[in-house]
């Protein structure tokens, strides 16, 4: 089991692949690294949420867009993302399981929340780094997974499954794992 190797990461640098992979979803804008800033009442995986709330004590804009995260030679995904702008001061209030000190961030100001909706997510787009059929079965299982995982209510970090839909992440997780063993042996 591999569960606890981070693969995906902040790249250190803006590349030139980063950029053309970032151009794919959101074509004016640019890669930039923003800081990340400590706020207590922070919850991991609700960007959305902690921005509002940091917004509510303190004031200031959200903004929404694209944190970009790569694993070297395989993908680059693209995480839906709201950061905070306060004056000309733009930074992340989100903490992370991985103590990051800074995201790369790309705006897009065609991307929304709807925060009346309680099953609301903000999307993932994953851009392969190269052609393997193997690097492309992983992505694909990743969609499955996310399709299912998005029927369900987003309450905690565990989502109850049921029927076919328990049985089909089952064997997903499975041929996951797999491709993630046979990925991380490659690249």
């Amino acid at each position: 089991m591999i569960k606890n190797i981070v693969l995906e990461k902040t790249p250190n640098s803006i590349t030139r692949e980063i950029i053309e992979a970032c151009k794919q979803v959101v074509q004016n804008s640019e890669p930039f690294f923003v800081l990340k800033k400590n706020f207590s009442e922070g919850q991991i995986n609700k960007c959305t949420y902690n921005v509002k709330n940091y917004l509510s004590k303190y004031g200031g804009e959200s903004i929404l867009g694209w944190e970009v995260v790569i694993w070297r030679k395989v993908l680059i995904r693209l995480l839906g993302h709201a950061i905070v702008k306060s004056d000309n001061d733009l930074f992340c209030v989100t903490p992370t399981k991985y103590q990051n000190t800074k995201i790369l961030f790309i705006k897009d100001p065609n991307l929304t929340f709807d925060f009346t909706n309680i099953s609301s997510r903000m999307p993932t787009k994953i851009i392969p780094l190269n052609s393997s059929k193997m690097v492309r079965d992983f992505i694909e299982v990743e969609n499955r997974i996310r399709e299912i995982k998005i029927k369900y209510l987003v309450t905690s970090s565990n989502i109850l499954l049921q029927g076919d839909d328990a049985i089909s992440m089952q064997n997903l997780e499975n041929e996951k794992q797999n491709l993630l063993n046979r990925l991380r042996n490659i690249y």
